[in-house]
């Protein structure tokens, strides 16, 4: 009598009485086959005698084979560091992705999805094996594709840094204190320079001292009032001294032109604070003058704060610069 061959078996040759089973690796869905059919690439059949093709087991994520008739997950190949594979039965190498941006794998052994940056680190390529750690005077979130800079006003975590600390948030940044600024991405404070000053806190740049004040020093918080004799341009780091010719008793000015004209009958030096009037023997017809002169021979004065000077007196004789016949 004729028999049927049942599935999951085959024969290829006549006269015989028993059937061989399909080899792991292989199935046969029909009746009275003559061959197995292998199972498909991206999985494998690791049972013998298989009689549907849903006896085949998808290579698991991370892993791929674009070989068909496996028998068993072994042939089932990694997808490498640097590299993730999301699906099940993967056919091609080319379902191997690269690490996206913000991750990173150094497994060899095939995953699923790669893992995420720590908090504190960073990764701004794709592919990568390992995350950068984040840079100074920023902050790197978890999954962090580039480091955020600290923020105007704030600086970077100097207690965190010495414990080797990477910040991982602007709430690790740490505000800027008065007398400096921070410019965005700062790793420590810098004092406000000569002629600027900060009163405040969590600040991004120093002011300048205001005209009529000056400040000498550094890290300062306010600026000093101007000295009489002197004057202060804005952002000034010292008074001025008035020019020769002016004076000034007044303290707080803040241009040159603010100091006083030396009157006539006076002089004034550099940084007078009132106008010397000129001696007995000296006078000064113009205003503005650094020095009072001599009463030529053959004149005299014998007062102060003259503009000119006197004829010598008949029968008497005058020497220059003298105050007397």
């Amino acid at each position: 009598a004729r028999h049927s061959l049942g599935s999951g078996k085959y024969q290829t040759e006549t006269g015989q009485t028993t059937c061989d089973g399909c080899a792991a690796g292989s199935y046969s869905a029909a009746k009275a086959s003559t061959a197995c059919e292998l199972c498909a690439a991206g999985g494998y059949c690791d049972e013998p005698g298989a009689d549907s093709p849903s006896a085949w087991t998808p290579c698991e994520s991370g892993r791929w084979s674009n070989v068909t008739g496996l028998n068993s997950s072994l042939g089932c190949v990694a997808c490498g560091e640097g590299t993730h594979q999301p699906i099940t039965g993967a056919n091609s190498s080319a379902a191997c992705r690269a690490c996206p941006r913000g991750t990173a794998n150094n497994v060899t052994d095939g995953v699923a999805y790669c893992r995420d940056c720590d908090a504190g680190k960073f990764m701004n390529e794709t592919g990568k094996t390992a995350c950068f750690a984040c840079s100074l005077g920023a902050y790197c979130g978890e999954g962090a594709t580039t480091p955020l800079p600290c923020p105007s006003g704030r600086h970077r975590n100097g207690t965190m840094a010495a414990l080797n600390l990477s910040m991982t948030s602007e709430d690790d940044c740490v505000e800027c204190p008065a007398g400096s600024f921070c410019s965005i991405g700062s790793a420590e404070p810098t004092a406000c320079s000569p002629g600027t000053v900060q009163p405040a806190t969590k600040q991004g740049r120093c002011d300048m001292c205001d005209a009529g004040k000056y400040q000498h020093g550094q890290g300062e918080t306010a600026c000093l009032e101007c000295v009489a004799g002197s004057y202060c341009e804005e952002g000034s780091s010292a008074p001025l001294p008035c020019k020769e010719g002016s004076f000034s008793s007044t303290p707080g000015l803040g241009v040159a032109g603010q100091c006083t004209v030396c009157p006539v009958g006076s002089s004034c030096s550099t940084g007078s604070l009132v106008h010397k009037p000129c001696s007995p023997g000296t006078v000064q017809p113009a205003a503005g003058q650094k020095e009072c002169a001599d009463c030529v021979a053959g004149k005299f004065m014998n007062e102060s704060g003259q503009t000119a000077c006197f004829d010598c007196e008949a029968g008497s004789y005058c020497l220059e610069g003298s105050s007397s016949p």
